[in-house]
């Protein structure tokens, strides 16, 4: 992206609320879904900066909870859930991830506690685990079902980054493409995909 245009979109995600989501709306009339692309690449690394501080997650779960969070306001205004802003659009994406970062950290915790638990009182925690897995492996047979629809390429990302758990640095250097590059075309995947197979993936993501 040209400066010029990183520095349009910086002060339009922090202007005046009303206007902002005007634009947005008419873009989304309009059938111009790439500012959302553009503002999760622009405000990507100031999130994780952000999210790493103040959860604790990992760059990686910081990125994906943003990707979550920019997906959340493209559908919200869509499916007009969300009629009028209060915030910029900064500081709403920012709340959304955040909120997601917590979630993730209470799944976290959840799990922690109840396998420590389970340990020490008589080793039932393993149990737990095959019915997790149990569950997880489903799930991916589901989301293998939605893969059909998609590229070569495109389910070669979604194959091997919730399917493989590869990380996204190594996918990326098989595709001969920047890590930066690769988490924006995964963000364009899952928002072509429709609801169900979305949330399918978002699930899957959330027990892996």
């Amino acid at each position: 992206m040209q400066p010029m245009y990183i520095t349009f979109l910086r002060k339009f995600a922090t202007m005046n609320p009303e206007v902002s989501f005007h634009i947005l709306q008419q873009a989304i009339t309009a059938g111009n879904h790439v500012v959302f692309g553009d503002l999760y690449a622009v405000y990507r690394n100031d999130f994780i900066r952000f999210g790493c501080k103040k959860s604790g997650c990992t760059e990686e779960e910081c990125a994906d909870a943003f990707q979550e969070a920019v997906i959340a306001l493209y559908e919200n205004i869509r499916d007009k859930r969300l009629t009028e802003m209060n915030s910029s659009v900064k500081t709403y994406l920012f709340s959304i991830g955040k909120f997601k970062l917590i979630n993730l950290q209470k799944r976290k915790l959840l799990h922690g506690n109840f396998c420590s638990h389970e340990l020490i009182n008589g080793n039932t925690c393993d149990v737990n685990l095959m019915e997790t897995k149990s569950n997880s492996e489903h799930i991916k047979k589901q989301v293998g079902a939605f893969l059909t629809e998609l590229s070569e390429e495109e389910r070669v990302i979604l194959d091997q980054y919730y399917i493989q758990e590869q990380p996204l640095k190594e996918i990326a250097a098989d595709l001969g493409i920047s890590e930066g590059a690769l988490r924006k075309r995964k963000f364009d995947i899952l928002k072509r995909l429709s609801l169900k197979a979305k949330k399918i993936l978002l699930v899957c993501l959330s027990v892996l």
